[in-house]
């Protein structure tokens, strides 16, 4: 059976429909890093219920989660039809390291790796935006990758805000 990327990630590219790609990175920008500036230090390491995120920890899958899809973009947009995994979000937050870094740090490396995702982006042409992945991985075009990299902050955002009390 086919994965379905774009079903899982619908609800990512919805939140940007309303825009164009270069719109939903720009606002999402925008939009992430006011909540972001709203977190004070003592609150960083906070979860709102046990085995939950961390609130750095969240910041760091965003940031994980916005280049392997920028990669996988970047795999698309070149015609390279390799079979990509997927990858295990929980594991990747046990392990970042979050702990060991400041909030101004993670906050610091998510405004210059969306600054790079962003140029990226914006180095595709109109055609090179509708290609996508294997066969296997059908529907996910790299248009919907950056529109899904917009949508998937956005979402955060949205998390920090109602369950993070942010």
């Amino acid at each position: 059976m086919a994965n379905d990327y774009v079903t899982l990630f619908r609800h990512y590219i919805s939140l940007t429909s309303k825009f164009t790609l270069k719109e939903s990175l720009v606002n999402s920008t925008t939009q992430t890093v006011k909540v972001l500036d709203k977190i004070t230090s003592d609150k960083a390491d906070y979860s709102y219920e046990a085995g939950k995120w961390t609130i750095k920890q969240l910041i760091s899958h965003v940031i994980d989660t916005e280049r392997i899809m920028s990669y996988r973009a970047l795999r698309y947009a070149r015609k390279d039809k390799t079979m990509l995994h997927g990858f295990e979000e929980d594991d990747y937050a046990k392990n970042c390291g979050s702990q060991n870094r400041s909030l101004e740090s993670l906050i610091q490396e998510f405004t210059t790796l969306r600054k790079s995702t962003t140029q990226l982006f914006e180095s595709f042409t109109p055609e090179m935006l509708t290609y996508y992945g294997p066969e296997e991985q059908k529907g996910l075009t790299v248009e919907k990758i950056g529109r899904m990299i917009a949508g998937h902050s956005m979402h955060h955002c949205n998390v920090l805000v109602e369950r993070y009390g942010i």
